[in-house]
């Protein structure tokens, strides 16, 4: 008798040995998944990091290109209308442009691209002068036909 209530002991030991073991193959494979999973997701969230700030940085080129051609076609038209001719824009200035030159035919923006400087020049048939600030955010200009140039400059609303 006592050597069936050892062999029992035994038993009831292996038992419980394989539920451990068997827990600790699913903590195992549980880990392996979630390991697996987080190795596959990092690429995918430096890949989405990438293309949001190419994204980010192909709009601010396409509004500093959309601003100068609307400055410029106003110089264009006010130049056509004659001397008290004036016209006021209102544009918004994205984050990114360093600077503006307003050179007598051309009217040029610097702006950051891929930690790149990238120089976006708008020629015109018609001499102009002024400047034009780079702060971001929304901007009131003023073009206006003066003799044998256009002046622009900008202003702010009041009210």
């Amino acid at each position: 008798m006592s050597f069936n209530c050892s062999f029992m002991r035994k038993q009831r030991i292996a038992v419980r040995s394989t539920g451990t073991a068997k827990r600790a193959q699913v903590s195992m494979e549980f880990l392996m998944i979630i390991s697996i999973t987080f190795l596959l997701t990092i690429p995918l969230i430096v890949l989405f990091l990438k293309e949001s700030q190419s994204a980010g940085e192909q709009v601010t080129l396409a509004q500093v290109i959309q601003i100068a051609r609307r400055i410029a076609d106003s110089a264009e038209s006010v130049h056509a209308f004659g001397e008290p001719a004036t016209l006021v824009l209102k544009v918004y200035m994205p984050p990114g442009v360093n600077s503006s030159l307003i050179d007598n035919a051309e009217l040029v923006f610097i702006v950051n691209n891929n930690g790149n400087q990238v120089s976006i020049g708008v020629p015109t048939s018609i001499n102009m002068s002024g400047s034009i600030s780079v702060n971001p955010g929304i901007h009131n200009i003023r073009v206006t036909a003066i003799a044998n140039y256009v002046n622009i400059s900008e202003f702010s609303s009041s009210g």
